[in-house]
């Protein structure tokens, strides 16, 4: 639900944006945060998939 939200919030900045520095220097936070979410969703299924096949 976080990462839709980001999502959102991300399009709507490049939407508000009105030159490519703009789009850079605004979408650089969120682009962070949704790489975040993106790597704990892979360790938990990673970790998750590790106590599966104990």
């Amino acid at each position: 639900m976080v990462a839709l939200k980001e999502t959102i919030s991300l399009a709507k900045t490049i939407s508000e944006a009105k030159i490519d520095a703009d789009v850079k220097a605004t979408t650089f936070e969120p682009q962070g945060k949704l790489f975040n979410f993106q790597s704990d969703c892979l360790g938990l299924g990673e970790e998750s998939n590790h106590k599966k096949n104990k």
